[in-house]
């Protein structure tokens, strides 16, 4: 006699019964806690409850210019029961440590977040710099790569200033020159690549954008009263940036076409950055650091027999960009961008009075 088989057990829930996965909200919300509960408890005071150390702006930093970070004070004075004493006020967070954040596998970028303190005396600004940035080329969607703009909002930034190296489509830019966005062709946005597709989050804006006038009007008029008080070796110009999602450097008909559009430069961030930061109602800086010029010229015909073999090879080379080139033309003007923006601070700070 033959003994039933007895019926299998019920399948095991996939997820434990009443958990729920956070929405992005959510999780922006507590990972701006963290970050919140991070810079009070190393500050030497209890002036971050009172909204005094509270950043209201931020900075975010392109390849290659982590060194923006050197513009921070590294220690201030503060009277403790009669004496006086040097405190450090510089508060550095790895992404790693940040849910949500995302540890970008790109050279030149250093993954971390930096509070501390711009300028000196009355002058004297909280800001938060985002030393680096993970970008929708290597494998993360829009959501992700723009999720500290989010957090930023939750912490109550009100200015971003983003910063980047490009290309050049403009040809009376040179390597090395200083161009502030004042627009922006995003041809992926309008393929339906964008950072604000799918459900709208109601709690940051709404859920048609106008970007007519992104950048905003007021921080490029104080860039260029800011960059009269600098050195002014570089020059300094105002231009549109063109949003090329990566990681492919452009061909030359796509530098033609996106100059014939309009664009000035050309590179693989900052666009779903200011999208989002616009969404939260934030102010818009946005500045590039020309690394390499793109070639214009279409390629030498191989049908030509007036053109030899080894001039045709070099004028294929003339054309190349390597991401080595332009970390290396970024830090030739690094010390000029963090002067700029060094004093740009302190002009946004003298008018809206955001100070430490």
């Amino acid at each position: 006699m033959c003994t039933p088989t007895p019926p299998p057990p019920d399948p095991l829930p996939l997820t434990p019964p009443n958990r729920q996965t956070p929405t992005l909200t959510e999780q922006a919300q507590a990972t701006a806690s963290y970050i919140l509960q991070k810079i009070a408890s190393a500050l030497p005071s209890s002036s971050f409850e009172e909204g005094i150390h509270v950043p209201r702006i931020a900075i975010i930093a392109g390849s290659g210019l982590s060194s923006l970070a050197k513009a921070f004070n590294s220690s201030e004075k503060e009277e403790t029961e009669g004496d006086t004493e040097e405190v450090a006020v510089k508060v550095e967070i790895p992404y790693s440590e940040l849910d949500g954040f995302v540890v970008g596998g790109t050279s030149g970028h250093a993954s971390t977040l930096i509070y501390g303190t711009i300028g000196s005396g009355s002058a004297k600004t909280p800001v938060l710099l985002l030393s680096g940035r993970a970008h929708y080329y290597e494998g993360h969607p829009f959501s992700t790569t723009t999720f500290p703009l989010r957090v930023l909002k939750l912490l109550g930034v009100e200015t971003c200033i983003i910063t980047n190296a490009a290309g050049s489509l403009n040809k009376f830019y040179n390597i090395g020159d200083i161009v502030i966005i004042n627009d922006h062709i995003n041809l992926a946005g309008l393929a339906g690549l964008s950072p604000l597709r799918g459900p709208n989050l109601d709690d940051f804006g709404t859920r048609f954008l106008a970007l007519t006038d992104a950048y905003d009007l007021d921080l490029r008029r104080k860039a260029h009263l800011a960059w009269a008080k600098c050195n002014q070796v570089k020059k300094l110009s105002e231009g549109v940036y063109a949003f090329a999602a990566g990681p492919c450097y452009e061909t030359r008909a796509e530098t033609r076409m996106l100059s014939m559009l309009g664009g000035d430069l050309v590179g693989m961030s900052t666009v779903p950055e200011v999208i989002v930061a616009r969404h939260g109602g934030m102010r818009v800086f946005g500045v590039s650091i020309v690394t390499n010029s793109a070639l214009h010229d279409p390629p030498p015909l191989g049908s030509d027999p007036d053109v030899e073999a080894h001039v045709t090879n070099k004028a294929m080379e003339a054309g190349s960009t390597s991401h080595t080139e332009v970390l290396a033309a970024t830090q030739t003007v690094a010390d000029d961008v963090r002067e700029l923006i060094v004093k740009l601070v302190e002009l946004i700070a003298s008018d809206n009075q955001v100070v430490a």
